[in-house]
């Protein structure tokens, strides 16, 4: 399923949700729970993927298809989507002394909101720096290798926006002030480690440049073998005829 989800357009992971209507061989269908008893939604989840429901739409006896509830899909996959997105699933229950703040939308509230905020912006420093050193490593283990003026640039201006959302989150502003440097360090990091000027330098191994270099060279060097030698035969008879001479 996995395989005939997946997009060829774009490598970002984007998430799934599906309904599964079984056949009538195969109603009623139901997922267990490890206590042997039945969700109440008949759907499970899989993290960072999507999610399945299954409905049995099939009377097994009549054999009749009933009708689709689209409202109680929805609410399902609102459910799924807030649980990918790591926030808990919606309740209807209101505690005492605990002021709520407003929501921005229908499905998120404020401090959700800002709780995914922080959320984003430390996955944004974590995977530059952890870019940042993946690639200077690498650097590193290559000899020779030509660093166009382009990428320094980029190079420093990810470090750059790294140290500016580190040093804003260190004065304590708010995490959506601080959450355009992380988003600028994180692009930039990502756009220099594929930079088509390097990968094909990062992927080329050292013994291939012979394999591709002696093709080059090699009738070069007999055609100056070929001129040289007659040169250190005339050179030899001059020396050994001025020997001669002199005895």
């Amino acid at each position: 399923m996995e395989s005939k989800l997946v997009s060829h357009v774009s490598s970002r992971p984007s998430f799934n949700f599906i309904a599964y209507i079984p056949t009538i061989s195969q109603t009623p269908l139901h997922i267990e729970t490890f206590d042997k008893k039945l969700p109440e939604t008949n759907s499970f989840l899989v993290p960072r993927w999507g999610g399945v429901s299954i409905w049995n739409l099939y009377n097994t006896t009549t054999r009749v298809k009933s009708t689709f509830d689209d409202v109680t899909m929805m609410r399902i996959v609102i459910t799924q989507l807030r649980l990918l997105l790591g926030l808990q699933p919606e309740q209807n229950q209101k505690f005492e002394n605990v002021k709520y703040l407003p929501r921005t939308q229908n499905l998120i509230t404020l401090w959700e909101k800002d709780f995914m905020s922080r959320l984003k912006l430390e996955e944004n420093l974590v995977t530059t720096r952890v870019t940042l050193q993946s690639l200077a490593h690498l650097l590193s283990k290559i000899s020779n290798i030509v660093i166009t003026q382009d990428v320094a640039e980029d190079v420093q201006s990810a470090v750059k926006s790294y140290d500016n959302a580190v040093n804003c989150l260190g004065n304590g502003k708010a995490p959506q002030t601080c959450f355009a440097s992380s988003k600028d360090s994180f692009v930039t990091a990502e756009r220099v480690f594929f930079e088509n000027s390097l990968l094909a330098l990062l992927y080329f191994p050292e013994d291939q440049k012979y394999a591709i270099y002696i093709p080059l060279f090699l009738p070069i060097t007999f055609s100056f073998a070929g001129c040289i030698v007659p040169l250190m035969k005339e050179f030899v008879k001059k020396i050994t005829g001025k020997g001669n001479k002199k005895d």
